[in-house]
């Protein structure tokens, strides 16, 4: 899920959030999730 929002004239902000399962050599599984943030200034 990505979610990107422009504010002002030269701003940018971005959230995307993941999750997806693994599954290890040693036997372990289990879910990971993932956020990240991000802010752009373009000119």
């Amino acid at each position: 899920m990505n979610v990107l929002h422009k504010f002002w004239k030269h701003w940018q902000a971005g959230l995307e959030y993941r999750r997806f399962w693994v599954d290890t050599f040693g036997g372990t599984d289990g879910d990971v999730n993932i956020v990240h943030g991000a802010l752009w200034f373009f000119f």
